[in-house]
C-alpha cells in the first residue's frame, strides 16, 4: 500500500513538472498563463524588482523561466497587445 502512494505522489510531481516552462527560454505572460494557474508566480517575480502587478504587467511582460527557487525572472513589458508567442522551443519577442 505505501509504495503506491509513493508512485502516485512521484507521478503527480512529474506531471506537474512537465507543464513548468522551458529553462532558458523567455515567455510572454499571456504565453505562461495558457500553461496553467501561475499567476501567483508572475505576481511574485513582478514584486521582486517593485513592477506593477497589474494586469497589463501581468499579461504583456516577459519572463526569464530558471531552474532556481525564483522560477521567474521579470526582463522587460512588451506594449499591450505586443507581445508574441513564437512557438514551442523560442523566446517569445515583442513585436
Amino acid at each position: 500500500m505505501r509504495f503506491s502512494t509513493v508512485l502516485i505522489t512521484l507521478g503527480a510531481v512529474s506531471g506537474a513538472a512537465a507543464a513548468r516552462c522551458t529553462e532558458g527560454l523567455t515567455y510572454c505572460g499571456t504565453s505562461i498563463c495558457w500553461k496553467g494557474d501561475y499567476h501567483a508566480d508572475i505576481v511574485a517575480c513582478l514584486s521582486r524588482p517593485g513592477k506593477p502587478q497589474d494586469s497589463s504587467y501581468i499579461l504583456y511582460s516577459r519572463f526569464l523561466c530558471t531552474a532556481d527557487e525564483d522560477f521567474l525572472i521579470w526582463v522587460d513589458k512588451c506594449r499591450d497587445g505586443r507581445c508574441k508567442d513564437n512557438g514551442r522551443g523560442r523566446d517569445d519577442t515583442c513585436s
